[in-house]
Formats: C-alpha cells, structure tokens, sequence
C-alpha cells in the first residue's frame, strides 16, 4: 500500500505550554472550599460534589504543579491557572488563541485533536469568523466528512500558506 504524502517533524503542546505561549486566562476561577458558607449557600448533593471533586483535583495536581515549578519553563500565572480545576474543561477560545499563536510561525501545520464532530465544528466556525488569522487553509477531518474533503489533507499548500487541521479523537 503506497498512502502519498509526506512526515514531518511534530512538536507535542500541553496544557501549560499553551497556557505560556498565548498568556490565556479565561477560565472561570474556582471557588475555594469553605465547608461552613458553603453548606449555609447551598446544601445541594451537586454542589457538595463538585467540591469534592475540586478538592481531589488538588490533591491530584500538587505534584504535577511541583514538577512544572522545578522545570524554571512556567511562569506563576500558568501554574495558578492549572491549579484551577476549571481549566480541565475544554475551551474553544484557547484553542482559537494557540492556532493563532503557532501560525505566527512560518511553516509547518497545526494539528488539534477534540474529542468530536461538534467540537469540530465549533472551533472551525472560530477560525472562520477570525479576520485575524494569517493565509490559511482549515481542514476538518471525521468520518462523517466526504472522502473528497479528507483527500485535500495530501494536497501540499502554497509557500506562506499555513494547514490547520482539525481531528476528532475517536477518528
């Protein structure tokens, strides 16, 4: 089987990395946990949940925030921001704001994966609508696209023109 096109090099980004590269910080704040106001608040099982669950992401990620210190490679603004459990959920602004910032980089393709079709299809409708963002070609791939559209992911781009592909993870 001879599948055309060629690899390249892939440089992986966490979290971290494109919470530095972009000085993103829209994730809602989490509340801390205070036991007495909280249960005077709202004495919801929902809301005594999402507390424990805030409190076991601390626990989680204690260890994991030492580690990012000790590298020097973070500022105290990301790790702030990664101690929020808030910044677990997926923010398509982010994403928006990271493809931004690598596509100031002169070659090379953008590949995001999200967990699905409608994920993908919000952050391309993003993508569309930014007037902002240099010459680009965006390709959303899934299975539920035609195979015409996923054949242009062999097409090699004009000089200057950025590929940003956009994945679903279960494809």
């Amino acid at each position: 089987i001879h599948i055309p096109g060629l690899m390249f090099p892939v440089t992986d980004y966490y979290l971290e990395d494109a919470l530095e590269m972009t000085g993103f910080q829209n994730f809602s704040p989490s509340r801390p946990f205070n036991n007495f106001n909280a249960h005077r608040r709202n004495n919801s099982v929902k809301h005594i949940e999402e507390e424990q669950k805030k409190s076991e992401y601390s626990r989680f990620i204690k260890p994991f925030i030492e580690s990012l210190k000790n590298t020097g490679k973070y500022s105290e603004r990301t790790l702030d921001l990664i101690r929020n459990s808030n910044c677990e959920e997926m923010s398509y602004d982010l994403i928006v704001a990271v493809v931004k910032a690598l596509m100031k980089k002169p070659e090379g393709g953008i590949l995001v994966f999200v967990p699905g079709f409608a994920d993908i299809s919000k952050i391309c409708t993003k993508l569309q609508d930014d007037p902002t963002l240099p010459p680009h070609i965006l390709l959303p791939l899934h299975s539920r696209l035609n195979s015409l559209d996923q054949q242009a992911i062999f097409d090699r781009p004009a000089r200057g023109i950025g590929f940003i592909f956009i994945f679903s993870l279960a494809d």
